[in-house]
C-alpha cells in the first residue's frame, strides 16, 4: 500500500477530534451510584455557535428596539417643536397684518393733508380711518393714505417684497407684499415733498378744537341733516362739538385772527372768530360763551399758534344747548373738518 500524504494526515486528525465525546461524571449520594453523560464534540460546537448566533441576535434586536424609540422620541419632540414654531408663526402673522393696518390708517390722513393722490389714482384698494362721529364718517372726500417710516423701515419693505418672507423665515401672503408695497410707494412719493410743502402742515387744521383732555362729543356732523328747528333737510357746513359751557376752544394750526365777532355781529353763530392758516384754509368757532368768550388779548390780527386756547364754549346764536360749532373753508369753500383731525376719538 502505497503511504498516507499530509492532507490524508489532516483528515484523520479532524474526523478523530470530531468523533471524540466528553463524558460528565454525575455523582449522586443515593443509591443509584454514578451517572456518565457523554457529550459529543460536535454537539458542543453546535451548542456553542447556537449561543452565539442568539447573543448576537439578541443584541441586534436591542438595539433596533433603542433606535425606533430614539427616533419615535425625536419625531415627538420635532412635532412639539413644530407646533410651537406653528404658533409663534401665526402671532408674528398677525402683528404684521395690525402693523400694516395701521400705518394705512395713518397713511390716509398724512397723504391728505400733504395733498396726494388718493389711493384710487394708483389703483389700490383705499380704507377709512373710523373714528366716532356718525354721518361724517362716510362724507365724501375722506382721507387717502401714507406711510411714515424711516429708511431702515423702507429697507425691510423692500426686502419682504422681494423675498415674500420675513427676516426669521416667517413667510407673507402676496396680498400683504401687496399693502406693503404701496406703503413703500406711498413713503416714496412723500420724500419727495419740498420744504415749504412740508411746512404748510403748521398751517393746516389738524387738530381738534376742544382743548387737550376737555370732554366732549361729535353731536351733528357735516353734510344733509334735519334742522333741529325746523326738522326739515338742510346742509350743515361744520362739525358741532357739545360740551360743557366754559371748555377752553383751541385753535387747530397756526395762523391771524381775521374776525371777531359779538352776538350782534355774529347772527346764528352768537360769539364767533374767524381765523386765516396760511394761504389756504380759514376757520370758523361759533356759539362762544356769553361772558366769556374770547380768551385774553385775542383781536383782529393776533397771531395764534396750533393748541393756544382762542375762547370758551357758550349758547350764544341760535343754539339748542352748550356747544362748538367749527368750520374749515379751505380756498373759501366749507369742507368736512373731519377729513383733517388727526387726533380724532371715538366719542
Amino acid at each position: 500500500m502505497p503511504g498516507r500524504g499530509p492532507a490524508s494526515s489532516v483528515c484523520s486528525r479532524r474526523v478523530s477530534v470530531m468523533n471524540k465525546s466528553i463524558t460528565l461524571m454525575l455523582m449522586t449520594s443515593g443509591s443509584r451510584g454514578v451517572r456518565k453523560l457523554e457529550i459529543s464534540a460536535v454537539a458542543l460546537w453546535l451548542g456553542a455557535v447556537a449561543l452565539i448566533v442568539a447573543f448576537g441576535a439578541g443584541v441586534w434586536g436591542v438595539t433596533r428596539v433603542y433606535q425606533t424609540y430614539t427616533g419615535a422620541r425625536q419625531f415627538h419632540d420635532d412635532y412639539a417643536a413644530l407646533v410651537t414654531e406653528h404658533a409663534r408663526v401665526q402671532i408674528s402673522y398677525a402683528a404684521l397684518e395690525e402693523q400694516l393696518a395701521t400705518l394705512e390708517a395713518l397713511e390716509e390722513n398724512v397723504r391728505h393733508v400733504l395733498g396726494l393722490p388718493g389711493p384710487a389714482d394708483e389703483g389700490a384698494d383705499s380704507g377709512t380711518l373710523h373714528r366716532g362721529g356718525g354721518a361724517a364718517d362716510s362724507a365724501p372726500g375722506e382721507p387717502a393714505e401714507l406711510s411714515l417710516s424711516d429708511s431702515s423701515q423702507a429697507a425691510d419693505i423692500t426686502r419682504v417684497t422681494a423675498d415674500n418672507e420675513l427676516s426669521d423665515g416667517i413667510p407673507i401672503s402676496d396680498e400683504s407684499v401687496g399693502r406693503a408695497t404701496r406703503l413703500l410707494k406711498s413713503l416714496e412719493r412723500i420724500e419727495l415733498l419740498t420744504v415749504n410743502e412740508i411746512q404748510d402742515l403748521a398751517t393746516t387744521p389738524t387738530v381738534t378744537p376742544i382743548g387737550e383732555g376737555e370732554p366732549y362729543w361729535l353731536a351733528s356732523g357735516f353734510g344733509m341733516r334735519n334742522s333741529p328747528f325746523t326738522q326739515r333737510r338742510q346742509f350743515h357746513g361744520g362739525l358741532d362739538l357739545s360740551a360743557k359751557a366754559g371748555t377752553p376752544v383751541i385753535a387747530p394750526a397756526d395762523g391771524v385772527v381775521t374776525e371777531v365777532w359779538d352776538v350782534k355781529q355774529g347772527g346764528l353763530l352768537g360769539n364767533a372768530i374767524k381765523i386765516k392758516h396760511g394761504q389756504r384754509y380759514e376757520t370758523v368757532f361759533g356759539h362762544l360763551n356769553k361772558n366769556n368768550p374770547f380768551a385774553a388779548g385775542l383781536e383782529v390780527g393776533a397771531q395764534v399758534t396750533r393748541n393756544q386756547v382762542i375762547g370758551y364754549v357758550g349758547r350764544t346764536g341760535r343754539t339748542t344747548g352748550d356747544h362748538l360749532h367749527y368750520e374749515v373753508r379751505d380756498n373759501g369753500e366749507r369742507v368736512n373738518p373731519y377729513r383733517f383731525l388727526l387726533d380724532r376719538v371715538d366719542r
